[in-house]
């Protein structure tokens, strides 16, 4: 019996998510009885996908989640919670929480998404409940991320802990990421030390997208003619993004197209149901869940799509083949990511401070005019989950 427990926190966004519900999904599917998995998801309690299928979803608590969004640094937060002790009493809370998951897991194999790469306060101290893991049940611990930011902690983290990393873009990608401007010099000689010592033990494993979901024929919840031009809209599922949806409403009353607005898990009923009164007066506009059935089919029959250039976006639109306009927002990750996709692709970038209805509507009409420059990503460049299976399956 392979025993692999996922650890992640759904409070660093969607994609990080789907990443670990895919490959635990590829993994059960292929190995079936031969495989226990448990899947710790931090923070609030979040159904992000169905339950069931993947062994056990245990849902622990992130103390630091509203402390964190109050202030606008690690720094200030530490600085402001040292004094009244809080910081140590979170991390007292979240070492025995997890402590009490990973005893009763017993892991063969434990796969943290995204640490040791976006280091807290908090994630610092996992390192001491790391170690006694691979002393105690001779734990391969892996990292994962769809485009790491290393730190100095990082380097340590990975020497005391780690048995590998994996990167989950195509090399290629990868290699313009961290020699793109707004990739910190510090992060690129950590990356440097991190890699001199795992040597083969850190690889590329290409997007990690479900391509299954992606193939999957899913009937279109409306009729529309070949000839209708189709616009979807994808907020981002981490962070409330409004104004998009508000700049994309009016640019349906404006452009002679159809508009589907598909909102992220994180969205609550209050704002969907709020967005789709006002729609009520806009007939050729669509209100869509993200992780719908239905979402795939807008997917598939969209002619250009609108978006945060977020990870698992971005994936399943190049698997797609589709043109998009990019709007980052979030981090410098999607600053970077929307970077290189203009350079290789010609996807117009709009910056979200310059967002008007002007500037989408002409962008929708340039990204259509081009086609997406003809998205030449093998499907090779696609294999992400099926690597990561395979590497964990060999460990």
């Amino acid at each position: 019996m392979l025993r692999i427990t996922f650890l992640y926190n759904h409070f660093n966004t969607f994609g990080h998510a789907a990443r670990v519900f895919a490959i635990a999904q590829r993994l059960e599917e292929r190995l079936k009885e031969r495989v226990e998995l448990t899947i710790i998801q931090e923070g609030a309690r979040r159904q992000l996908y169905p339950c069931g299928r993947y062994g056990k979803i245990v849902y622990r608590p992130y103390t630091w989640d509203a402390q964190q969004r109050a202030l606008k640094t690690a720094d200030s937060l530490y600085a402001a919670l040292q004094k009244t002790g809080e910081i140590s009493r979170a991390l007292v809370v979240r070492q025995r929480s997890l402590q009490e998951v990973l005893r009763q897991s017993r892991p063969r194999v434990l796969f943290t998404e995204y640490y040791p790469f976006g280091v807290t306060v908090l994630d610092r101290a996992l390192v001491h409940l790391l170690v006694p893991l691979k002393k105690a049940y001779s734990t391969k611990i892996i990292g994962s991320a769809g485009y790491p930011f290393f730190s100095k902690e990082s380097i340590d983290i990975v020497r005391q802990a780690y048995d590998g990393i994996l990167v989950h873009c195509p090399q290629s990608f990868f290699n313009e990421y961290i020699r793109h401007p707004l990739f910190p010099v510090s992060g690129r000689t950590a990356m440097t030390a991190i890699k001199a010592y795992l040597k083969d033990r850190m690889s590329c494993t290409g997007y990690a997208v479900d391509r299954q979901e992606i193939k999957k024929r899913g009937a279109m919840p409306l009729r529309l003619s070949r000839r209708e031009k189709v616009v979807l809209v994808s907020r981002g599922s981490g962070i409330l993004h409004d104004k998009l949806i508000a700049v994309a409403l009016a640019a349906a009353r404006k452009m002679p197209y159809y508009f589907c607005i598909a909102f992220g898990p994180q969205g609550d009923r209050v704002q969907f149901d709020r967005y789709r009164q006002i729609i009520r007066r806009q007939p050729r506009v669509r209100l869509q869940r993200l992780l719908s059935p239905a979402f795939q089919a807008w997917l598939r029959r969209a002619d250009v799509s609108v978006n945060m250039a977020g990870y698992t976006t971005v994936a399943e639109v190049l698997y797609s083949r589709k043109p998009s306009v990019l709007i980052p927002r979030h981090t410098e990750e999607q600053r970077i990511r929307a970077d290189i996709l203009h350079k290789r692709y010609g996807y117009p970038v709009v910056e979200y401070p310059h967002l008007t209805v002007q500037t989408l509507q002409e962008s929708i009409e340039r990204s259509l005019a081009n086609k997406g420059a003809q998205i030449v990503d093998a499907e090779d460049d696609f294999s992400g989950v099926e690597r990561t299976v395979h590497y964990l399956t060999h460990l």
